[in-house]
């Protein structure tokens, strides 16, 4: 019993020494089967539709000179990074419905021809809440001929999407493409 116990305290104190670089928990995503449907379901929904009249709306606004900006998301615009953050703190969206939209975003992504490269999740302590870090990490496509010539199309660059919950609460879905200016490119 007192090897059990002290199995306990090991995992909660490495819980508390954990961080996003040395994580508790580092697994792959796989969604099951009801996870699935649950996302073709809300994909049809109301709610969804009118989620994605809203963004449109926002990015219209930003491209005003961020004049009517709603506090839920945030645009990204550096001259090698571009995106957006949706700051899901409000508790709009349950959980599955902010990774239905999460795992959305990836399907998106790879019907422009992008090639999934990893998929993963994270769990960590972080002060006073445990985070959790879902990401989908997409790459453009390689084609042979543009590998034989030493140049590749980078299309939007590397698309990066995280989703993050704080306390198991929907926190912050964001997408990011991220251009590279180097010989290969």
């Amino acid at each position: 019993m007192s090897d059990l116990w002290s199995q306990v305290k090991k995992l909660f104190g490495q819980a508390e020494q954990s961080s996003r670089q040395q994580p508790v928990t580092h697994t792959l995503i796989e969604r099951s089967p009801e996870d699935q449907i649950f996302k073709e379901t809300y994909l049809q929904s109301l709610k969804h539709f009118r989620f994605k009249d809203w963004i449109k709306d926002q990015y219209q606004l930003s491209r005003n000179k961020g004049e009517g900006l709603d506090d839920g998301i945030d645009f990204l615009n550096t001259r090698s990074s571009k995106g957006f953050v949706l700051h899901l703190w409000d508790g709009k969206f349950a959980r599955k419905e902010s990774q239905a939209i999460f795992d959305h975003f990836k399907d998106q992504v790879l019907s422009l021809g992008y090639r999934s490269y990893l998929s993963d999740s994270k769990s960590y302590s972080q002060g006073q809440w445990t985070e959790e870090l879902e990401r989908h990490y997409l790459k453009p496509p390689m084609r042979r001929e543009e590998v034989e010539r030493d140049l590749m199309d980078q299309h939007f660059g590397n698309i990066n999407i995280e989703l993050l919950f704080r306390n198991t609460k929907p926190w912050q879905l964001k997408l990011s493409a991220t251009t590279y200016s180097d010989r290969s490119y």
